[in-house]
């Protein structure tokens, strides 16, 4: 299967999923998540603005905040680029900003290099490759981070989502964990 039958057939079953039932996985991940960033300490985590179909995960970056976390988010250079550069937000500036834009551009916000990333997938091989939406941005976005230092790129999706065909591409980058309201990938 194609990966654009894939990404539309897993959007079709993320629409239809039943309100409080992705509230609870989401309430799942969340808690989940927390517990990892106590096993694995970072200082500064880029965070996404989730779509209605993607896990939300609005209480994961109030915790970051309340925890004194750098917060960020990925934002374009420019809308014809595919680059994703990571802008720092405040507390203050992110209940401030547009909600409706995934690439939350954040006026002047500084630049950062995230230690730890929450990326949504809307599908995943359990060897750890994501199915994105297919602009590549976050691929491009791991590849240069991981040339920099060491990040750490967890994944955050429902457990139906899990591929176990091979869709992934060479350029296509690993997560290192994916989280889910059932368990904990280990990517091999």
């Amino acid at each position: 299967m194609s990966k654009q039958t894939l990404r539309q057939t897993n959007r079709q079953i993320l629409a239809e999923l039943p309100p409080l039932k992705k509230a609870a996985y989401d309430a799942a991940i969340t808690t989940r998540f927390l517990k990892l960033l106590v096993e694995r300490p970072a200082e500064t985590v880029s965070v996404y603005n989730p779509m209605p179909f993607e896990v939300d995960c609005t209480a994961i970056i109030r915790e970051l905040y309340a925890q004194g976390k750098r917060v960020c988010f990925p934002a374009r250079l420019n809308t014809d680029h595919a680059q994703l550069v990571f802008k720092a937000l405040t507390e203050k500036e992110y209940d401030a900003c547009d909600k409706s834009d995934f690439f939350m551009q954040g006026g002047n916000a500084p630049l950062v290099s995230p230690d730890l990333l929450v990326i949504p997938v809307i599908g995943f091989h359990p060897i750890g490759f994501r199915l994105g939406y297919g602009g590549g941005y976050y691929d491009m976005a791991l590849y240069s981070l991981r040339k920099e230092k060491p990040v750490l790129a967890v994944g955050v999706g429902y457990s139906f989502l899990e591929i176990t065909d091979a869709f992934f591409e060479s350029h296509d980058e690993k997560l290192d964990l994916i989280l889910t309201e059932k368990k904990l990938v280990i990517p091999t």
